[in-house]
């Protein structure tokens, strides 16, 4: 379980990074949340990620962190949320189970 942990752990540091790297400048909290969280993922799971944002990310700042994502190594689809367009109960649930990343004040 041990060896299954250390990978687990360099799977999701190498995310956080590209992830944090890329909104380095923006003013955004960045959450990981559902099974990857809890730490019950299987094999199958995807990361999902959650992104919110004081004020809309343009396009071109989306796509260049789903970009970055798609070419990561990580080797898991990551689910990548906008909170400012989410139903509000799936916001609220997120916000309250989820792991911050990023805060607004990490910038």
């Amino acid at each position: 379980m041990e060896h299954y942990s250390a990978g687990r752990d360099a799977i999701l540091s190498s995310l956080k990074k590209v992830v944090t790297q890329e909104l380095d400048s923006r003013h955004v909290r960045v959450y990981l949340f559902g099974s990857w969280a809890k730490g019950t993922e299987k094999q199958s799971s995807d990361i999902d990620l959650a992104v919110e944002t004081e004020k809309d990310l343009d396009a071109s700042a989306w796509n260049r962190l789903l970009e970055a994502i798609e070419e990561s190594t990580v080797p898991y689809h990551v689910d990548v949320v906008d909170l400012q367009s989410a139903d509000p109960a799936f916001t609220r649930q997120v916000k309250r189970e989820g792991l911050v990343w990023k805060d607004f004040t990490n910038v």
